[in-house]
């Protein structure tokens, strides 16, 4: 317990004293706030580093300052429950300009993403190896994006408790996307600067099935798999089989070629051919044999169209391992931080 004196009471009046009556403060303190809200109202480039400085932390800002008041004027006693609901009501005018802050923020940090990120075309859909690179790889677009403009709201720790209530309005289309964005740099960094990141997956060979195509059969598959280290290439002859290797993101060629049997004997290669490029090829195959229906199935299938015998091949395998590459995707950034 506290010990009261006559100098501990002194000292309390002497720090009244110098911070003046609680009222007046407040008045002031609002005045500030409004003074600032308004002064970034028409600058969306000033409210993005006024929130900044908020959420940072280091520098007393009209907000912080505000939320101080606040606590001087209602403390946490007896009543703590009362004393936290009166300190809502108070804050309600602070938190309120940071949010009309963070509002005008949220613009400008929109024209920023769509002039580094979602404007360029190279992150498009026919992304190549060096346009995932420029994107996803260590000092790329979206790590310094992240670095200049939105780590320092996701990352905040030393803003107020009651300012937290206002958070950057990014839309869930834009959130997801970072989300997978961060899927995706975790796998493919290694890769793109520094170690490899290196992942064992094996393939189990299953038998095809012809629809179609009396007489016709499946003599063999060949799957090609063009890495920087080594060209995997696993020949399955309809039996029982697997095949393992360890998948890079320089792994980035994949062709499956089915060859068929023929009445008489004559074999023939099938025209039809699967065939995936780039550092998402293998993760592209995979994904390409889910069944929409059960995607968490291990059990990958395709199916080729044989017009020359008019038939349908569908082949089958299964996957063992690397199941944290199967999910690995590249989509176009969304065009705008509030999608």
């Amino acid at each position: 317990m506290r010990r009261t004196t006559p100098d501990s009471l002194a000292a309390e009046g002497d720090e009244k004293e110098e911070k003046g009556p609680p009222w007046p403060r407040y008045e002031q303190a609002l005045e500030q706030v409004a003074e600032d809200v308004a002064s970034v109202e028409l600058s969306p480039e000033n409210a993005l580093d006024l929130a900044k400085q908020v959420v940072g932390g280091k520098q007393p800002t009209s907000f912080s300052q505000g939320m101080e008041v606040v606590r001087d004027i209602v403390p946490m006693r007896r009543d703590r429950r009362a004393a936290a609901k009166l300190q809502e009501i108070l804050a309600m005018p602070v938190v309120g300009g940071y949010c009309a802050v963070l509002d005008s923020a949220l613009s400008e940090l929109d024209r920023r993403w769509y002039e580094d990120i979602a404007s360029q075309q190279r992150f498009g859909r026919a992304a190549g190896t060096s346009d995932l690179i420029a994107l996803y790889g260590q000092g790329g677009g979206l790590e310094e994006f992240r670095k200049t403009n939105l780590d320092p709201f996701l990352e905040a720790d030393d803003i107020d408790p009651m300012l937290e209530n206002c958070s950057l309005p990014m839309g869930p289309e834009f959130t997801e996307w970072l989300e997978s964005a961060e899927r995706m740099k975790e796998i493919l960094r290694g890769g793109f600067g520094g170690g490899v990141s290196r992942v064992p997956v094996r393939l189990i060979g299953n038998p095809s099935r012809v629809i179609g195509g009396e007489g016709l059969y499946v003599t063999r598959r060949e799957l090609h798999v063009a890495c920087i280290e080594k060209d995997h290439v696993w020949i399955y002859r309809e039996g029982t089989g697997s095949y393992g290797f360890t998948w890079t993101p320089e792994c980035t060629e994949v062709s499956l070629r089915v060859w068929v049997g023929q009445p008489g004997g004559r074999e023939r290669q099938l025209s039809a051919r699967l065939e995936w490029s780039g550092p998402l090829a293998f993760p592209q195959f995979i994904q390409s044999g889910r069944s929409p229906d059960n995607p968490s199935s291990d059990l990958l299938t395709w199916d080729l169209d044989d017009f020359e015998g008019r038939a349908r091949i569908i082949l089958k395998y299964r996957l063992r391992g690397g199941g944290e590459i199967t999910e690995l995707a590249h989509t176009p950034p969304p065009r705008s931080v509030r999608n």
